[in-house]
């Protein structure tokens, strides 16, 4: 006997990954480039197979904290983190 009609099998859950930065989105174009360019090359596509949740402190090292807090309360699966803080000062 078959699955009853409308039921199909459940799709794994799409990772989330939670990126923090201290520098600004347009400090990091580069690199946010190349990053998206290595994850289609290893099959990872953003929106299709992996959520990205991208956040940047622009430059103000105070609200690192509360963008970790907010990605762990969003239940993303890892946060990876970029930047130094040696061009900050």
């Amino acid at each position: 006997m078959g699955r009853p009609l409308g039921v199909r099998p459940q799709q794994p859950a799409m990772p989330v990954v939670g990126y923090l930065d201290p520098r600004s989105a347009d400090t990091t174009a580069d690199l946010v480039r190349a990053s998206r360019q290595g994850r289609k090359e290893t099959g990872y596509v953003g929106g299709e197979n992996v959520a990205i949740e991208p956040r940047w402190a622009e430059h103000q090292l105070d609200r690192l904290p509360e963008l970790a807090a907010n990605s762990v309360r969003r239940q993303v699966d890892v946060i990876p983190s970029g930047g130094g803080t040696d061009h900050l000062t």
